[in-house]
């Protein structure tokens, strides 16, 4: 008889998946997560390779790495589901199929150690994209390039906005994404930037007070 998804190997991938965040994952250490013993674990490893859900990455003899399959990802609902592309043109032929999903932000966004979320106050960059109460993800560094969208602390009043920047001369230029709102200029020593917008979510209750 072949063998079937049963509750328990379904919690066995899911174990998986949680041990795996933190590093990789060895038959003995999902056996201990799991409470069974190594032989038990072993039968389990077997049955869900000839599944298709779990994929054996021998390293050694004595060192093997156990990995979801995309089909064990989908079974356990990991992540979100991304099916396909969507026309903003011509039309396209929609389906249902699954083509990956999408675990953790890093799998959309370009993070890094450091990087983190702003929550953007007002409609200045909107043009962008970037509306109120959207999250926008900043990385911390001293410097933008011309177009960069940029975190800039402003003279005076300790204030940092989030605008498109640009260096004329011994001035910086902050322009917003909307045309009811003004470009300011400063002195470019007057300045500090505190970082680049790399990418931005846009949140539930923007989107529909844009609808509004």
């Amino acid at each position: 008889m072949p063998p079937r998804l049963t509750p328990l190997r379904k919690t066995l991938l899911e174990t998986l998946y949680q041990l795996s965040r933190s590093g990789p994952v060895t038959p003995i250490s999902l056996a201990e997560a799991m409470e069974v013993g190594r032989s038990s674990i072993r039968d389990h490893i077997e049955a869900l390779e000839e599944l298709g859900l779990l994929e054996r990455e021998i390293l050694s003899p004595v060192k093997v790495h156990l990995h979801l399959t995309d089909l064990a990802r989908e079974a356990v609902g990991v992540g979100y589901a991304h099916l396909g592309e969507i026309a903003a043109g011509l039309p396209i032929l929609a389906h249902g199929e699954v083509e990956r999903r999408i675990e953790t932000l890093e799998d959309v966004l370009p993070l890094e150690r450091g990087d983190f979320f702003l929550t953007v106050r007002g409609n200045s960059m909107c043009d962008a994209g970037i509306c109120d109460r959207d999250l926008a993800l900043i990385r911390p560094q001293p410097w933008a390039e011309d177009g960069d969208i940029a975190v800039v602390l402003l003279p005076g009043d300790n204030a940092a906005t989030l605008k498109y920047f640009f260096a004329e001369g011994d001035f910086v230029r902050l322009e917003p994404a909307n045309p009811q709102f003004l470009s300011m200029t400063f002195p470019s020593d007057r300045v500090i930037v505190q970082g680049v917008c790399l990418g931005h979510i846009s949140t539930v209750s923007s989107v529909r007070r844009e609808r509004a």
